[in-house]
């Protein structure tokens, strides 16, 4: 993304990160390393603190596990929102925001919420970025947890290539 577009993204930013303030004013909110973590709607308020700790546990597994991917992540990532709407894609680039699916926030393991939480960010670059990222995460792991962790990655990759 060259200058003007990463420039024009910030300032067509501005009044969806403002709204986002503004909600996170409504519903409960924390935040991890600089990252605010937010609620997409009043309806999981009975999951926010479960959510809170679940998001907080897994960016300290992708900091330790995926230092480079995790430092690229918060350039990327100013917020992590848990959506429980209909399906939308992974990465707002307007908001700077990862919006996770309920399902992924809270029903998925550690390791496989880091790498997902990975993927998303480098969606802000391109699909190469965000298999990039996820990549590293599972490079550090051992093979029966990089086979499970991939496989919870499929559907968002695509190819055979793909599978670790």
């Amino acid at each position: 993304m060259n200058w003007i577009a990463r420039s024009w993204s910030r300032i067509a930013g501005i009044p969806a990160r403002s709204l986002a303030r503004r909600l996170a004013a409504r519903f409960s909110h924390d935040s991890y390393d600089g990252i605010a973590l937010l609620l997409g709607d009043a309806t999981l308020e009975k999951d926010a603190t479960r959510y809170f700790e679940f998001t907080r546990e897994a960016l300290a597994a992708a900091a330790a596990r995926a230092p480079k991917s995790y430092a690229a992540l918060r350039k990327d990532v100013r917020s992590i929102v848990m959506w429980a709407g209909p399906p939308r894609p992974p990465y707002h680039p307007l908001q700077l925001a990862a919006i996770v699916p309920a399902d992924v926030a809270l029903g998925s393991d550690v390791l496989c919420y880091a790498a997902w939480l990975l993927y998303a960010s480098g969606l802000s670059r391109s699909e190469q970025h965000a298999l990039a990222r996820a990549q590293e995460l599972l490079d550090a792991l051992e093979p029966d947890q990089r086979r499970r962790v991939g496989e919870s990655l499929g559907g968002l990759r695509s190819g055979p290539d793909n599978v670790p």
